[in-house]
């Protein structure tokens, strides 16, 4: 594209010289003023917060098993799930299929320990497991 010998010409910022000691005393000032921008953020930090972050960086841990359940419009078996870090108000019923690929251990050791509870019992014989 041809330029006109009108249009303004882009002109560079003058070069700044500077000694090895100079961009190091510079490099050692940045690194401090992150220093101390990096703690003042860590002191806006709050507990909920912090509580928060772990919970979403784990994902959703179950903290424990509470109940079973037939889910007849859904045609599935369900398991009250009590999840780390969340308050009861938040417990929810959770495919019993999906738990048993994501929580084995913890599935079976409550089908185990509730066997007696009919509702527990019809969900371990649909899911497959041995009760022994």
């Amino acid at each position: 594209m041809a330029m006109n010998p009108t249009d303004p010409l882009a002109v560079p910022d003058p070069i700044q010289v500077a000694t090895l000691d100079e961009i190091q005393r510079n490099r050692k000032v940045n690194i401090e003023r992150l220093k101390v921008a990096l703690v003042d953020m860590h002191k806006q930090v709050t507990e909920d917060l912090l509580r928060h972050e772990a919970h979403n960086h784990e994902g959703h841990v179950v903290d424990s098993l509470l109940a079973a359940r037939c889910n007849a419009q859904e045609k599935r078996h369900e398991v009250k799930v009590h999840w780390r870090g969340l308050a009861k108000d938040e417990d929810s019923w959770e495919p019993a299929a999906v738990l048993l690929q994501d929580v084995p251990v913890a599935v079976k050791a409550f089908v185990k320990a509730h066997r007696k509870d009919e509702s527990v019992d019809v969900l371990g014989k649909a899911l497959g497991l041995s009760l022994d």
